[in-house]
């Protein structure tokens, strides 16, 4: 009887290991693409900032064509 009680309780222990090293994988993996994803934010960013204001004529062509 103990035999098993002793075997039940390695198969515990082996599953709580095996559910965090997962979880542990699970969070970076989810780091990774958070800075990924803020990485792509500032480079779209500096496109868009690096691009200059349109002027009145610019703006009124692009109302007038409907783009606006």
């Amino acid at each position: 009887m103990i035999k098993y009680w002793a075997y039940a309780a390695i198969a515990g222990i082996l599953c709580l290991w095996a559910y965090t090293l997962g979880k542990q994988e699970c969070e970076t993996g989810q780091i990774i693409k958070e800075k990924k994803e803020m990485e792509y934010v500032v480079k779209e960013k500096s496109k868009i900032y690096a691009r200059p204001n349109a002027g009145r004529d610019k703006l009124l062509k692009l109302m007038y064509d409907g783009m606006l």
